[in-house]
Parts: structure tokens; sequence; C-alpha cells
């Protein structure tokens, strides 16, 4: 991320935090959702730093020919999109850039109201960056403008695998999963129980975010595809309310499979052949995934019909102190 984008986003971060927990939550809450987003974002640049020069070489051409065999290159399309109709780039421009802010009024509105989602909003976006991070080292790729230019969207229409003639050494390999996407499908998720127009609005900052990663050449749809079944390992990781068994424990074996499948064929270990099921595997993908993300959903609803949720680092306090109530007994009936 430029440097004048970070210092544009983190005032925005404290202002939506002030406005919605100031005085309505501890100051030692308050001070450490404040510092996460600076400090999370500063690890990150510097372990992306680290990692770059150890990946020489990229997967672009593979991610590539999987997005073709969709019989058009999404990128490419979402780019032709934004090419006509400037409005729409703007608009996706801002909530690619302004991302932290569909982040902090999820976040704020946790805090506020004490109805916490598995561990919380900021440390489960934390974790996925974690995972996400170690991702990148399996699958590195640099995405259609640093790889191709910024003529990314004519040169993936052309017949035939393109041919890179940038430098991209310097690019950090952080395409699959899109963490982007990740992050904004769970701000989205965790404002499912939240009054309408926040829903609303998390909806339509994520699909804004959504096409600003194709059309601006950040991603690949197949970047895109990843991130479901790697959303759905974070969630099922971080339900720390659900016991180890059903929904929970088939959200991280299905999460987990489908990543570490993806990551076999974005890697091109399978055959050629098998590329022409590819169309067929990111729609099982994503079907899959948002059907056990609800299932998972709605064992959490289950846990916890009424009151509110204990944070989920209590709930793991108690756990290791040997206080293996179900989850029904550590609910905190609202006063």
């Amino acid at each position: 991320m430029p440097d004048f984008a970070f210092k544009a986003i983190l005032p925005l971060y404290w202002l939506i935090l002030i406005a919605l927990c100031w005085r309505r939550v501890s100051l030692l809450r308050f001070m450490l959702a404040c510092l996460a987003l600076p400090v999370a974002s500063t690890v990150m640049l510097f372990a992306l730093n680290y990692a770059t020069p150890r990946l020489s070489f990229v997967y672009d051409p593979v991610v590539i020919g999987l997005d073709g065999s969709l019989g058009f290159q999404p990128a490419s399309l979402v780019a032709g999109l934004f090419a006509f109709c400037w409005p729409l780039k703007q608009i996706c421009l801002a909530a690619y850039m302004f991302l932290t802010a569909t982040i902090a009024v999820s976040a704020g509105l946790e805090m506020r109201s004490g109805q916490v989602q598995g561990i919380g909003v900021l440390p489960t976006f934390m974790f996925a960056g974690i995972l996400g991070y170690a991702l990148y080292f399996l699958m590195p790729v640099v995405g259609p403008w640093p790889y191709l230019g910024a003529d990314f969207a004519h040169l993936l229409s052309e017949a035939g695998p393109p041919l890179s003639h940038m430098d991209y050494s310097g690019i950090p390999r952080n395409c699959v999963p899109s963490m982007h996407t990740a992050w904004a499908v769970l701000a989205y998720l965790a404002t499912r129980n939240r009054p309408l127009p926040v829903r609303c609005f998390s909806f339509l900052f994520m699909s804004f975010t959504l096409l600003a990663t194709l059309g601006f050449g950040h991603h690949y749809f197949v970047d895109l595809v990843v991130a479901a079944p790697f959303v759905l390992l974070v969630r099922a990781l971080c339900a720390v309310q659900l016991p180890w068994a059903g929904d929970r424990l088939a959200g991280v074996a299905a999460g987990s499979i489908m990543v570490a499948a993806w990551c076999i064929a974005v890697r091109g270990v399978l055959p050629a052949f098998m590329i022409t099921i590819a169309p067929a595997a990111m729609l099982a993908t994503l079907i899959v995934s948002a059907w056990l993300e609800m299932r998972l959903a709605r064992g959490e609803s289950r846990c916890v019909p009424k009151g509110r949720l204990l944070s989920g680092t209590v709930i793991w306090a108690r756990r290791l102190t040997g206080d293996l109530l179900p989850a029904a007994a550590i609910i905190r009936q609202d006063i």
C-alpha cells in the first residue's frame, strides 16, 4: 500500500472507532483497537519485504491459464468495465483503498455491543493475515498489473499465454489468496447480526472491493476463489464457542483440503488436461465454502440463543484452566 494511502486511511480508521466506541468501552480495549491497524500493517510490510527476495519464481502463467479456462479473463473484463464506466471505477478505487473503514465499523460495533463472534473481529483479521502470509510462500503470484504492465487487460485478452516483459523482482508475491477479498468478506460476515443499514454498507463495500481487485490488475479470479475456502478455514479455526466437532471440524477440514487442492493447481502440479475442470472446481469451491460457513454461523447462533458472548480470550482461558463448561454456560445475560 502506498505511503500516502496509509496516512489517509489511518485517521479514518481512528475516527470511526472514536465515533462508535468513545466512552462506551474500556480505555484499554479502545487503545488496543486503535493500535491494531498500524502495528499489523507495519509487521506485514516488514514480512513482505523479507519474503519477496526469497521467492524469485512466480506462478502467474499457471494462474492466467486457470482463469482462461473460463473462456475469458475476468480481470480483463472488469478492467474494460472500468474503462467504460468511470464513476464505478472511482467508487471501487475508494472501496479498495479504504477497506479499513468497514473493518473499523465491524470492530467498533462489536466492542460497543459486547456481542463477539469467535475470538473477535480484530484478532480474526490479524490471524487471517498471519495464515495468508504463510500461504504466500506456497503460492507466490504477483498479479496481472505487476506481471504484464498497465496494458494487462489487452494482453490477457489476446490468444495464447501472454509473456511478461516486466521487472517484478521487487513486487510482493501476495496474491494467493487475495487478502483484500478475505478481509472484505470477513468484515461483511461480522455484520451478520447488525442492523440492515450496516449490513448493506458492508455488503456494498465488499462487492466494490472484489471488483477493484480484478479491475485494477491486483488479482486474478483464482485469487478470489482461493479466498473463499481460506475464509471458511479462518472462521472455523476462530469459532472458539464451538467444540472441535460437527460444523467446526467440517469447516476446518474442508477449508484446508480446498486450499491445499488449489495450492497444487496453482503450482502447476496437476496434468494439463485437468485444466478443463477448473471452472467446475471454482464453482464447487465457492458453493461449498459458502454453505459450510452458513452452517458454522448457525452453529454459533445455536450456542448463544440469548445474551452476549464472552470474548474468545476468556473462553480459551477457561478451557486452559479446566473449566470445560458447555457454550450455554458461558453466556452473560443482558442486564
